[in-house]
């Protein structure tokens, strides 16, 4: 049987596993069979083929980390309802990010984010700190103060302020990483 011309839907129809060539912006197919719905549902097959691959790839590869400016502070008694002192490992996240936490309600020491570790890096060092009080004077979304301890494993206490500091939340328990 001699190929025939075809269009577009029936040349790329599922069902149809022949050669298919490309001649003239048409499609040359031997098949006869056509339906107006084909082109329909393979381009809707291939979007959601494409958005599963993307969503199975952006879960493999974790593109959540954050920049910011990180101080040292002196911490006491935070936000969290815990008292810290400067030789612990804790951090305070910005107020943006930490009064719209989700599912943070009623006072601060009820929210979700008290207690949990992120991991900060500058410059090839880390720090796993844990979250125990709000940054008022933070400015940047992703700012953080940090105590003492925390903030000398990333840099000298010299300069007080480190900017282009990547974190990201983590269950590693708090301490150098």
């Amino acid at each position: 049987m001699a190929p025939t011309r075809k269009n577009r839907n029936t040349a790329t129809r599922a069902q149809n596993f022949r050669c298919v060539t490309r001649l003239g912006g048409e499609f040359i197919t031997p098949s006869n069979k056509s339906s107006p719905y084909t082109s329909f549902f393979e381009t809707l097959h291939t979007m959601l083929f494409v958005a599963s691959a993307l969503f199975t790839l952006s879960s493999l590869v974790s593109v959540r980390a954050f920049i910011g400016d990180v101080t040292v502070y002196t911490p006491g008694l935070g936000a969290c309802g815990r008292f810290s002192t400067e030789t612990d490992f804790v951090v305070a996240p910005s107020r943006i990010i930490f009064d719209p936490f989700p599912a943070a309600g009623g006072g601060p020491q009820q929210n979700p984010i008290c207690g949990r570790n992120l991991r900060a890096t500058y410059q090839g060092n880390s720090v796993v700190v844990q979250v125990v009080d709000r940054c008022v004077p933070c400015t940047g979304a992703y700012d953080l103060e940090m105590s003492p301890m925390a903030f000398s494993i990333l840099a000298p206490l010299a300069p007080g302020r480190l900017s282009g500091v990547e974190w990201d939340w983590t269950n590693s328990a708090p301490g150098s990483a």
